[in-house]
C-alpha cells in the first residue's frame, strides 16, 4: 500500500487483488504451492509467492498432533508490477525467506503458532535501495527503504468453528 499512496499519488494506501493459491501435497509431511495474484487497482501486475513446507510432529502423531515443527522455504517475485520509470522497486525477485514455526494444538479448535522468519532482500528490493530518492537527496548511503536481511518473529492464534 505504501507504493500506491506515495509513488502513484493515490489518496489511499490500498491494493485490490485477485489471488489463487494452488497447493500440492506429494507426501503427508511436504506441501508445495504458489500464491499467484493479480492486482487490479492501486498497483497493477502479477505477484508470485512459491513455497515448500515440511512438517513433522514433535508431540503426538501425524493423525493427532499436539505440537508440530514446520519449516517453510519461500520467495516472492513480481512481473509487470513495477513497470513505470517512477516505480521505486524493480520487477523480479523481491525477497527470499526461511520460516520456522511450531503450531501448538491446544484443543481441537484452538491453535497457537509462534514463528520466526529469516528474510533476504531480492533484486527488486535492491533496485529500490539503489533508486532511493532520500538517499540521493541527502547523499547518505544508509538512507534506504529496505534492509538486506531481517528477522521477523510472531505469534498467531487460530480458532476454528
Amino acid at each position: 500500500g505504501v507504493m500506491t499512496k506515495h509513488y502513484r499519488k493515490r489518496g489511499a494506501s490500498c491494493v485490490n487483488e485477485l489471488f489463487v493459491t494452488p497447493e500440492w501435497t506429494p507426501h503427508k509431511a511436504i506441501a508445495t504451492g504458489i500464491k499467484t495474484s493479480y492486482s487490479v487497482s492501486g498497483m497493477s501486475g502479477w505477484w508470485f509467492e512459491p513455497y515448500v513446507t515440511a512438517k513433522a510432529p514433535i508431540i503426538g502423531t501425524p493423525q493427532d498432533p499436539t505440537l508440530v515443527a514446520m519449516v517453510t522455504l519461500g520467495a516472492s517475485f513480481t512481473y509487470n508490477y513495477f513497470r513505470t520509470s517512477y516505480s521505486a522497486c524493480g520487477n523480479g525477485a523481491q525477497a527470499y525467506w526461511i520460516k520456522l514455526s511450531t503450531p501448538w494444538f491446544v484443543t481441537d479448535n484452538f491453535i497457537i503458532t509462534p514463528s520466526v522468519s529469516f528474510n533476504w532482500l531480492g533484486n527488486g528490493g535492491n533496485d529500490a535501495n539503489r533508486r532511493s530518492e532520500v538517499r540521493a537527496a541527502t547523499e547518505n548511503p544508509t538512507m534506504i527503504p529496505f534492509k538486506n536481511f531481517g528477522v521477523v518473529a510472531g505469534v498467531s492464534a487460530t480458532y476454528t468453528f
